[in-house]
């Protein structure tokens, strides 16, 4: 999910623009000065491109007086009115397969960023991952995702999950005791991630009142949703949109992507062949757009980035890799460290 395509639901802007009113921002002030139509947010089954949302989130930050914003923001998550992908997760059986659910529909909100969801041993997280690098630098937008991670995972497990520690990419404000209130975890500034990091054990934990039945019926109408929002555009780009999502969790296949987007292989293959790629190239497109960022921007373990792409064995990727830039993955990340990577 990268360039001009990027969107985010309009759902997901009243939301924030509805909890800034709380905060005594005056959001049509906002609105003018980004020139944003604020009747546009009476249209809720649209979408904004993200360029406008980043106007409509940077100008909200210029008018708050709130130290505090994003996590204030982000902590009611769950006054989301009936929004489908909290009723989803909360129907889930397990804590896992919650986690899971939150990070395959997170588009249905927002493509802007996805969370990802990794597991070690008996370590879990959950980071962020942008795929615009055009928000300004400022700690409230991470803090406020952070904040919805950590509300969502309260909430499946009956707040029974503890933290073991919080990470920021950002400089500690004076102030932390806002952050201590709502982590109630160790924090960690000016790291290389923004993530929550717990024990695993809590994965199998059952999420209390889950319905299996309706989470299927849920499922279905998620499907649908996100086969809406991908039904514009070029085929090239529906299919690496949906390999992003894919490469986290059911697979890449060439089978499973045409099955999202409701046409045959064969007839994916020859409309991909029109505009002039093939499905291989694209996925090799978006593995390399993946690799560089989990190895420029995060401290994930290699190995883990082999299996968050879809490669079976170590030396499989780093051969792609070394393919796409010259370097082999830890050369890669050892040069970026040192400022001398192109």
């Amino acid at each position: 999910m990268t360039g001009n395509n990027l969107t985010t639901s309009v759902e997901y802007v009243n939301f924030i623009m509805s909890l800034a009113k709380q905060l005594e921002i005056d959001t049509e002030e906002v609105c003018t000065e980004v020139g944003f139509d604020c009747s546009a947010l009476d249209c809720t089954d649209e979408r904004l491109p993200y360029e406008k949302f980043i106007k409509i989130w940077n100008a909200l930050e210029d008018k708050s007086s709130d130290e505090n914003l994003g996590l204030h923001l982000g902590e009611k998550a769950f006054s989301f009115p009936g929004h489908i992908l909290f009723i989803l997760i909360l129907n889930s059986p397990t804590i896992k397969e919650a986690i899971e659910k939150f990070c395959q529909y997170f588009n249905l909100l927002n493509e802007i960023h996805t969370p990802i969801f990794l597991m070690k041993n008996d370590v879990a997280l959950l980071s962020i991952h942008f795929h615009t690098d055009n928000f300004r630098s400022s700690r409230h937008i991470y803090e406020s995702l952070l904040a919805v991670y950590a509300c969502v995972l309260g909430r499946v497990s009956n707040d029974q999950i503890v933290f073991d520690a919080v990470y920021f990419s950002h400089k500690a404000p004076d102030d932390v005791s806002e952050h201590r209130r709502i982590f109630s975890a160790p924090l960690l500034f000016e790291q290389q991630e923004n993530k929550l990091v717990f024990n695993s054990k809590y994965l199998d934990m059952k999420v209390q009142f889950s319905n299996l039945e309706l989470l299927e019926t849920l499922e279905r109408l998620a499907k649908k949703l996100q086969e809406k929002l991908y039904s514009y555009g070029s085929w090239s780009d529906k299919v690496s949109e949906i390999m992003v999502k894919m490469l986290q969790g059911t697979g890449s296949a060439i089978e499973h992507i045409a099955k999202e987007l409701a046409v045959s292989p064969r007839s994916l293959q020859v409309k991909l062949k029109k505009e002039g790629v093939t499905f291989q190239k694209l996925l090799d497109n978006v593995r390399r757009e993946q690799a560089v960022y989990f190895l420029k921007h995060t401290n994930v373990a290699i190995s883990e980035i082999t299996l968050l792409l879809g490669y079976s064995e170590k030396s499989v990727f780093t051969r792609a890799f070394k393919r796409w830039t010259g370097s082999n993955p830890g050369q890669f990340r050892t040069e970026i460290n040192s400022g001398s990577a192109k």
